[in-house]
């Protein structure tokens, strides 16, 4: 059977709306069928508390506690799950730089910095239904005082492979019994990397992934580990010989059960949505990193716009 317990502990609290905007004015809605769906999600079951500095990039959205995880990819953008952005932002807090829930340990240069986000920007093709495109950036009133680096996104659509070890980590619930149970430290756990078909094949006899696990998903598992509630939002990552070469290739999902011997893990594919990421950040962030090539894209642009101007740049030779 389905896990029918919410990523976030009371549903009441947080989605005091009936509505969220997104991309460009986008309007999603909430719905009974939704909330169902957003039930089917990771937390980390079977790992271990990370070394203080290892994840600086990792972020906790608060409410009145922590339900969801995110990771900062420029100094004020924060990037998490659609599902954990579709609710009321006006009483959420990003805890940025803390490797405890509490704010008392840092994990970057020695602050901790709790900001509360100004927008939120839902993938314009987020479907609820199938929970395909399921990102969200969080854009924050200020650029982070943390001090802590910002994790690099994959945009190579054929990385990973089974040849990777994925990382997962987060605060979410240590118990796959009923309850949540938050870990108080950042606890990450190592993953196998699932090949999508033997993914969409994986079933218990009575539910089934069949049918539901996209191009624009990963899987991963590994016997005993698992995400589960209250990490959702938060990344799988293929890790560099530091937190500067790590690079983030999904975010938490959705999954039947938590640490289930028969069914994966299910992660959004980083690079499906990298281009809109990228657009995005370009275009509001106030500094955003090297990696996007923000200004290549803005040359293009520009290019663009002198040559149209022009008449489209250089005339055909021939006759008119």
């Amino acid at each position: 059977m389905l896990t029918q317990t919410l990523i976030i502990s009371s549903l009441a609290t947080l989605i005091a709306a009936e509505k969220r905007e997104g991309e460009a004015g986008n309007v999603i809605h909430h719905s009974k069928s939704h909330m169902n769906f957003l039930s089917m999600q990771p937390r980390i079951i079977g790992g271990a508390e990370t070394p203080v500095d290892r994840y600086p990039y990792a972020v906790s959205l608060q409410s009145t506690q922590h339900f969801c995880g995110a990771t900062i990819i420029a100094p004020d953008v924060l990037f998490t799950a659609a599902h954990c952005a579709i609710i009321d932002f006006s009483d959420v807090t990003a805890v940025i730089g803390s490797h405890d829930l509490e704010g008392k340990t840092p994990s970057g240069d020695g602050t901790v910095d709790k900001v509360p986000p100004v927008r939120v920007y839902v993938h314009p093709e987020y479907d609820a239904s199938t929970n395909e495109n399921d990102f969200a950036l969080v854009f924050l009133p200020r650029p982070t005082t943390a001090g802590v680096e910002y994790v690099r996104l994959n945009s190579d659509p054929e990385f990973p492979s089974q040849a990777d070890v994925l990382t997962a980590m987060g605060w979410g619930d240590t118990t796959v019994e009923d309850g949540y149970d938050l870990s108080d430290v950042l606890l990450g756990v190592d993953l196998d990397y699932i090949p999508n078909d033997v993914c969409d094949a994986s079933s218990d006899g009575i539910d089934t992934y069949q049918g539901l696990v996209k191009d624009s998903m990963i899987c991963a598992s590994k016997s005993g580990r698992d995400g589960c509630q209250g990490d959702s939002g938060g990344p799988i990552i293929v890790k560099g010989s530091d937190h500067t070469k790590d690079v983030q290739v999904g975010v938490s999902s959705w999954g039947y059960g938590c640490a289930s011997p028969d069914f994966p893990g299910v992660y959004s594919r980083v690079s499906n949505g990298y281009r809109w990421i990228r657009n995005r950040v370009c275009r509001r962030s106030v500094d955003p990193p090297e990696w996007f090539d923000c200004w290549k894209k803005k040359s293009l642009a520009l290019r663009f716009a002198i040559n149209g101007k022009n008449g489209g740049g250089k005339k055909k030779s021939g006759p008119p």
